[in-house]
């Protein structure tokens, strides 16, 4: 693919502002994404951006970065371009992730930026950020997988927007520390279950590929350290339990890859249909069953401990989500 589209040409097309028709559930129509570029002819950036990015750093730091001149460098346009190309699939490939978790497609808008970000975020009711400097920074200039690992990011940040619309009232699912950092695998970990390269699936039997079973083997004691910690009663410092739980490298990421690569394992054993449908409807209360299905033996009783909190807590708050997988519903449980 020549991913050095001319870029005034792309400009000329993303920056119409073509709001989808209808940002509202579409039920299971194929869904519009939309681009605009914010990055405005002097440099600076769109208020829509700034919206997107103080999220994350917040507004002072997000109008600061707004007002700076940083025009496009020539390969975050190459990447811009790349985006452009690509659209068409990544609304094929939309469709399909709603499908996949059996919840309903949206429209969404993606905003393409150069600043302030990771390379890719979603914010609600449907937006979608794109920052091509920092994919420029982070892969260089687009080479011949560009255009697939462009679709995988933006699906992962589209079923986010799907998660959020499913969950109306997640922050209410949030009450400790341990429920947080449930609900970030969760949340996060589906994301990169559609987002992961071929090079981390299973293969038809289910067994790890050399890279996931390598990793898993460096994540899973962190995994398990990191949510004793967060399960037990006292001062803790959330924050720093919580680093790599779902950000910095991905082949760090404790929570949410560790729940995706096992996640993929279920799929393989259960079928995609049966798995996915029923985990997007137990979110967080489906992270422990799928780690004592697959995380090393060493790991079950600590596990199970770490299971048992869940559903106390889960059972006093009136909190608990059923659990509608035959797949699921049955792990092993030490006694």
């Amino acid at each position: 693919m020549n991913a050095f589209v001319p870029v005034a040409l792309l400009i000329a097309l993303v920056s119409c502002n073509q709001q989808p028709s209808d940002n509202a559930v579409n039920g299971t129509g194929h869904p519009l994404l939309a681009l605009e570029l914010s990055v405005q002819p002097d440099g600076t950036s769109s208020p829509l951006w700034s919206e997107g990015i103080a999220i994350a750093i917040g507004e002072d730091a997000a109008e600061a970065f707004a007002r700076e001149s940083i025009p496009l460098s020539p390969h975050a346009k190459a990447w811009l371009g790349v985006l452009e190309e690509a659209l068409p699939r990544i609304e094929l490939r939309a469709a399909e992730v709603a499908a996949l978790f059996d919840v309903p497609t949206m429209n969404a808008l993606v905003v393409v930026g150069n600043r302030g970000s990771s390379d890719a975020f979603a914010w609600v009711p449907d937006y979608i950020g794109i920052n091509v400097q920092a994919f420029a920074e982070t892969y260089g200039p687009p080479d011949e997988e560009a255009s697939d690992r462009m679709l995988r990011i933006v699906a992962h940040e589209y079923l986010h927007l799907l998660t959020y619309a499913f969950y109306p009232n997640h922050r209410e699912l949030r009450q400790t520390p341990l429920d947080r950092a449930l609900w970030t695998i969760y949340f996060e970990g589906i994301g990169d279950f559609v987002s992961v390269s071929r090079k981390w699936h299973p293969d038809e039997e289910g067994r790890y590929s050399p890279v996931a079973g390598d990793t898993l083997g460096r994540l899973e004691p962190i995994f398990v350290e990191r949510l004793e910690k967060l399960a037990a009663a006292g001062d803790i410092d959330e924050q720093a339990l919580r680093a790599n739980i779902a950000m910095g490298k991905f082949d760090h990421k404790w929570g949410s890859l560790s729940f995706a690569l096992w996640l993929h394992s279920e799929v393989r054993r259960c079928g995609e249909a049966a798995t996915l449908h029923a985990i997007i409807r137990m979110e967080r209360d489906g992270v422990l069953p799928l780690a004592l299905r697959y995380a090393a033996p060493e790991f079950k009783t600590r596990l199970g401990v770490l299971q048992d909190v869940v559903e106390r807590e889960s059972a006093e708050t009136g909190q608990a989500v059923p659990d509608d997988s035959e797949c699921l519903k049955t792990v092993y449980r030490p006694k």
